[in-house]
Order: structure tokens, then C-alpha cells, then sequence
């Protein structure tokens, strides 16, 4: 149940998605944003059109707007790791 009712949400955001020019190529638009809050408490956005995200060991964050996977490392650079079509979520998974 719990995942019909993620897949019915991601098919809305795409419907969504479709009828607006915000969305950068992704599933979501670009007002779906991923926050952080500062040391003194003020929000941040760190990165837009955010599906799914996952933080890394390191760092880096792990992130998808639905149709492609990227990796923002701290220092602020942005690498895109796939594209492919439904990527609902990601997981960051430590190497051994």
C-alpha cells in the first residue's frame, strides 16, 4: 500500500511536471526543494527539483529529480552519475 501510494505521488508530480516549464528536464518542479538549516537556524536551499536524496560518508549529497541521479560534493560541484526514466529514490551506499 505504502508503495502504490509513492508511485501514485511520483505519476501526480509528473503530471505536474509536464504542465509546467520548471522543471529542468526532471520529474518535479523546480519549487521542490531540498533544505538545510544553518547553524543559527535560518533555511537554506541547497539544491532544486529534488525527488529523493540520500547523504553520503563524506558528504556529498545524493540526489534525483526523477530522471537523472547526481552527486553534489561539498565543495559545490555537481556530477551527474545517470539519467534514465521513474527514478524514485536513491540510496547512498558506503563501499568496504
Amino acid at each position: 500500500m505504502k508503495q502504490m501510494m509513492l508511485l501514485g505521488n511520483l505519476f501526480q508530480a509528473q503530471r505536474e511536471a509536464a504542465n509546467s516549464k520548471d522543471t529542468e528536464g526532471g520529474l518535479v518542479a523546480k519549487s521542490w526543494e531540498l533544505v538545510k538549516r544553518t547553524a543559527s537556524g535560518e533555511a537554506q536551499a541547497v539544491q532544486r527539483g529534488v525527488l529523493s536524496f540520500d547523504l553520503c560518508g563524506d558528504g556529498s549529497l545524493l540526489f534525483t529529480n526523477g530522471s537523472g541521479i547526481f552527486l553534489l560534493s561539498p565543495d559545490g560541484a555537481k556530477q551527474t552519475l545517470a539519467q534514465d526514466a521513474f527514478i524514485s529514490q536513491v540510496l547512498a551506499v558506503p563501499s568496504i
